[in-house]
């Protein structure tokens, strides 16, 4: 069996108030390894979606279209500016990917396109000529915390424009197309209505949603049933993962957590996020490594570097201290530390759902 920490963080689902308190049960494989089948795909295979359960899916999807929930949510304004002459070209954005990561060890056949980033977009201009091509880099890459791949430095020589901190809904606003590897960004834009091509087997191809390059490989074989993006959703969303109540020690659903915070108040935690992330990241601008020779074999010097793990209390009991969760969860992760604990004590048996959700929202651009 096996064991993972769910990926509330990939897909948003309006669980950006749910507390992290989920996790797969996988007895069959895992589902970013698509070289076997997992409990995942046996569902989206088998399960028969019922029409509440579609009603349910459909309003969750319309949850996370109106907060602009996103993995790479990255709250930061970058805005682009495309020229006026691709007026009549197809818009598509690529997205990059941790090239060290699983999901595309274990999600793209060894015997089909080199596994980088650089071959994405490269193989995506062969594709599509005549196309504009946006490029996204993965956030981790972006901010210092993984490392880049090895040609990145030359995809400019088949992008047209790289989307460098952009959030991801603005690059959704602006495409005709995505296309990807295995990156849960395919499924964020399935969400929306954007047509996906994938050049891998994430777990949201195959099922006749998306436009899949390998759709003749072998691995593409076991998928053979067709979903609607409402059956998708319900299955990724609901039916797969565990979620678990603080309050009662049981499963719960992620709609309990959802109408805890209204609308206003995540925008005030997200507003006020956006000033502490904006100075924290010009601070960081101000911390400088220094290594000087002060005679010849005497080298001496300093390095800023990040400690792994920082734990951060919240204060919550009587009244939710929420900034407390912005001051200390945002600064740590800006500077870069791998691991983030952060504690509240509970009101009525929970912590109180503001201090759940700045938590989370602290962390999203991770």
């Amino acid at each position: 069996m096996c064991i993972r920490d769910r990926f509330i963080r990939s897909v948003g689902l309006g669980a950006e108030l749910y507390p992290p308190l989920s996790l797969l049960f996988d007895k069959k494989g895992i589902h970013y390894d698509a070289s076997r089948t997992s409990d995942l795909e046996y569902l989206l295979q088998n399960f028969n979606v019922n029409r509440n359960e579609i009603i349910r899916a459909r309003r969750i999807i319309d949850l996370i279209i109106k907060l602009k929930i996103s993995k790479y949510n990255l709250r930061l304004k970058n805005k682009m500016n495309l020229p006026s002459t691709i007026l009549n070209k197809q818009i598509i954005g690529v997205l990059g990917q941790v090239e060290t990561d699983n999901s595309l060890t274990f999600g793209v056949p060894d015997d089909t396109i080199s596994k980088t980033n650089f071959a994405l977009v490269e193989q995506v201009r062969k594709d599509y000529p005549d196309s504009f091509i946006i490029y996204k880099p993965h956030p981790d890459t972006e901010s210092g915390l993984r490392a880049r791949g090895a040609k990145d430095d030359y995809i400019n020589l088949n992008a047209d424009l790289i989307a460098n901190k952009t959030p991801l809904e603005e690059l959704f606003n602006k495409v005709d197309k995505i296309a990807v590897f295995t990156s849960l960004g395919g499924f964020e834009a399935l969400i929306r209505g954007i047509s996906v091509i994938t050049y891998g087997f994430p777990f949201y191809a195959g099922w006749g949603l998306t436009d899949d390059k390998l759709h003749n490989h072998i691995w593409a074989k076991r998928r053979t049933n067709k979903l609607t993006i409402e059956e998708l959703t319900f299955i990724e969303l609901i039916k797969y993962p565990f979620y678990s109540s603080m309050k009662f020690n049981c499963p719960t659903e992620i709609e309990n957590i959802i109408d805890k915070v209204n609308k206003k108040d995540l925008e005030d935690i997200k507003f006020a996020q956006d000033q502490v992330r904006n100075f924290a990241l010009k601070q960081l601008e101000c911390l400088k490594d220094l290594e000087v020779e002060t005679i010849p074999g005497v080298v001496l010097g300093h390095k800023n570097i990040p400690v792994n793990s920082v734990g951060c209390y919240v204060p919550g009991g009587k009244y939710p201290m929420v900034a407390s969760a912005h001051m200390s969860v945002i600064t740590a992760s800006v500077a870069g530390v791998k691991n983030i604990t952060a504690s509240a004590p509970p009101q009525n048996g929970e912590p109180h759902p503001a201090i759940v959700s700045a938590m989370y929202l602290s962390l999203i651009h991770i």
